[in-house]
């Protein structure tokens, strides 16, 4: 697909998916919580994979869309701050 000049062309395309995709592992640091975490927000279609690697395999590998990840967050946190607020109270 690629000739041994074309760095530069996977380089630009890596900087491209980088900015608009993120891998289950650094979706699990952002969220704070553990990979294996991740997968069951999958399963409950909490957030939606854009690819899934394995599909038929039981140890699958999620891409996400880094909106997605990022709008959960905000959920995700808006939720935290309240369980702690009623646990002061």
């Amino acid at each position: 697909m690629f000739g041994p000049n074309d760095d530069i062309l996977k380089q630009k395309i890596v900087a491209i998916l980088d900015e608009y995709i993120m891998s289950q592992k650094q979706a699990a640091e952002m969220l704070n919580m553990d990979t294996t975490n991740v997968t069951r927000l999958v399963k409950d279609k909490r957030i939606n994979p854009l690819y899934v690697f394995n599909k038929e395999s039981p140890r699958t590998i999620c891409l996400f869309y880094r909106k997605d990840v990022e709008s959960y967050h905000e959920v995700l946190n808006a939720y935290r701050k309240l369980r702690k607020k009623f646990k002061h109270d």
